[in-house]
């Protein structure tokens, strides 16, 4: 077939093929050749990138990205090798921030800002709220989780998470939020590096003021934006934003890190604003919120607290013994290490529990946590009653009354 040269149609006429290219250089078998509907590039008379009538491409070999951007999905059959992700680590967990996604909370779905647990006002698992006292108002909060008046948030409501929602029963002027303490041996290794912050939210970025800081150390704020393109949920908006950490910011001798999640919005009476999947992550650009297991995150927050229910009238917490006729002490073990020795203890009212040998119960009149015998792993709960027999065993359990009433809670939190 002969060769056309046209001004106005190109070069014509000839197909070629891996080992004899249409056009080529002054290497014989490299090249461009063409099939139906086809264009291949050829090197050393292999092919080396086919692309098809549908746009499809194939290629034969190693393939390299300097500050390229891929737009659309990528198949890769076979090994897929890169440095890293985003900047940061490949795989594993990216979020640093844990129950992003609302889902966990042991304490209860509602609450606020003037109800104080361990000596703060604590929300959902891992977060604590800005107190009244500081804000100057009461603000209430609950888990948008579509439970009984709690309308399911639409921030989110294309997930499975929930959401966080801020109700203000007053008007309130300055800054208002939640945040979470951080476990400073984590972020050493931030230092020199950029973290990115994003979540969705009801409200755009404008009034979000959002910092990471350590104890002794100055704030480092986030650059935020916005966009109202929420792909979690049927409205909202997605909110993220960057900072550069200076090296030497985070150290040994930093007794706490701490995520400041703010806003500065003068609210009214009757307003409400909602939050959810919160995450925290190395490297320059907001990745798609990281999606954990319920049993996942549950596991992470009975790191710091561990609840454990009476669902039952006669729910039986520990197994013990009497160590005299007015007290019985029983182990409880915990699910998962916590970060220190449980601090502090959390329970019912004293009465609302009884030591049991399995046909008679013995009223308690004060439940305590152990001091001297506590460990990350385990701790001791103390009923002091009347009428026992020593060293005999003795369940401690709730007393019969209404179930769901009871608990006890062990906190090693910040």
């Amino acid at each position: 077939m002969s060769v056309v040269i046209n001004g106005d149609t190109g070069i014509s006429g000839v197909n070629g093929s891996a080992g004899n290219p249409a056009i080529k250089g002054s290497d014989a078998d490299t090249g461009i050749h063409f099939g139906t509907d086809t264009a291949a590039i050829t090197t050393g008379g292999t092919d080396r990138v086919s692309i098809d009538s549908t746009g499809a491409a194939t290629f034969s070999g190693n393939v390299s990205a300097v500050d390229g951007t891929l737009t659309g999905a990528l198949a890769v059959t076979g090994d897929a090798r890169m440095a890293s992700l985003n900047n940061g680590q490949l795989a594993g967990r990216r979020n640093y921030v844990d129950n992003g996604a609302f889902q966990i909370f042991q304490r209860g779905p509602s609450g606020s800002n003037n109800v104080n647990f361990n000596g703060r006002p604590r929300t959902a698992d891992r977060w604590t709220m800005r107190g009244h006292t500081d804000v100057g108002a009461v603000i209430n909060w609950e888990i948008a989780d579509g439970g009984t008046g709690r309308a399911r948030s639409t921030i989110c409501d294309k997930t499975v998470a929930d959401a966080f929602r801020f109700e203000f029963p007053n008007a309130v002027t300055g800054s208002w939020g939640i945040l979470q303490f951080l476990e400073p041996t984590t972020f050493k290794k931030f230092n020199g590096k950029t973290l990115t912050l994003s979540f969705v939210s009801s409200v755009n970025h404008s009034d979000w003021s959002i910092y990471i800081q350590s104890s002794g150390d100055g704030a480092h704020f986030f650059s935020l934006n916005s966009t109202s393109v929420n792909p979690y949920g049927s409205t909202g908006f997605v909110v993220s934003g960057s900072v550069t950490i200076p090296d030497g910011t985070f150290n040994d001798a930093d007794g706490l890190t701490s995520l400041y999640f703010y806003n500065t919005a003068d609210m009214s009476v009757g307003d409400s604003v909602d939050v959810s999947l919160i995450q925290l992550e190395e490297g320059p650009v907001a990745t798609p919120y990281e999606i954990r297991t319920y049993a996942d995150d549950l596991a992470h927050c009975q790191r710091y607290l561990y609840h454990i229910d009476a669902p039952e009238i006669y729910t039986r917490f520990g197994l013990g013994l009497a160590n005299g006729t007015t007290s019985c002490q029983a182990i409880i073990h915990f699910p998962v290490t916590m970060r220190i020795r449980p601090s502090s203890f959390e329970a019912a009212s004293s009465g609302l529990y009884q030591a049991s040998n399995g046909s008679v119960g013995f009223t308690g009149t004060d439940l305590t946590m152990t001091g001297n015998v506590r460990c990350a792993n385990s701790a001791v709960i103390s009923l002091t009653t009347s009428g026992l027999n020593v060293n005999h065993s003795y369940f401690i359990e709730a007393n019969g009354n209404v179930a769901g009433t009871k608990f006890m809670r062990f906190s090693a939190e910040f």
